[in-house]
């Protein structure tokens, strides 16, 4: 054999067992104020992919449990990668399920693409007449039932999928807050021992 021969078929396999890497969207943990409007969470992707749009679906916490729970305030893409060229949204927040969205981005341009790389979109949450708790944040197997998963897509309009890990949101009340609680708890017990 030639070292002409196997320098190519060396490159062949190489080539041939090379995997490309979805674009990798880690949700992450947020810590959230108790009972505050407007608090942004800003998820962002890694990875090489050339992609045109977004299909964004999203939810915080369950969709089919009635208890109070954070909710979507505001769904926005600008200011990262699809400031590239313009773009149009579509969709949104759910009417009356405000814990789930539904919103996709696209280029104007047939020609217009990307790297799914940088910053993904921002999100604004509410957690008004909540105090505490945790609660799940996820892109992937939203609607509890359903299982529905957000995804690129190609200048084809074809899907690309994503590798996503979902988050969690924690709302925990401040420091100053607990111990007011707290110091209010140790007056009353005083006040009792007292009487």
């Amino acid at each position: 054999m030639s070292k002409a021969f196997v320098g190519a078929l060396v490159l062949v396999l190489c080539l041939a067992s090379t995997t490309w890497a979805a674009p990798i969207i880690n949700v992450g943990t947020y810590n959230l104020l108790p009972d505050t409007p407007n608090q942004e969470i800003i998820l962002t992707v890694t990875g090489t992919d050339l992609v045109a749009g977004f299909n964004l679906e999203a939810q915080i916490g369950s969709s089919i449990d009635p208890a109070d729970q954070p909710v979507f305030q505001d769904i926005s893409f600008t200011g990262g990668m699809w400031d590239a060229y313009a773009n149009s949204t579509m969709g949104g927040i759910a009417p009356g399920a405000e814990q789930l969205a539904f919103v996709s981005v696209a280029f104007n341009g047939v020609n217009d693409k990307v790297a799914a790389n940088g910053l993904l979109v921002k999100m604004t949450v509410s957690t008004v007449g909540i105090t505490s708790g945790d609660y799940s944040l996820r892109l992937s197997n939203i609607l509890d039932v359903i299982g529905e998963d957000s995804y690129f897509n190609a200048q084809d309009a074809s899907p690309i999928a994503a590798d996503i890990t979902n988050g969690s949101i924690h709302i925990t009340p401040e420091p100053a807050t607990v111990t007011l609680l707290g110091l209010g708890a140790l007056a009353l017990l005083r006040r009792r021992k007292v009487a």
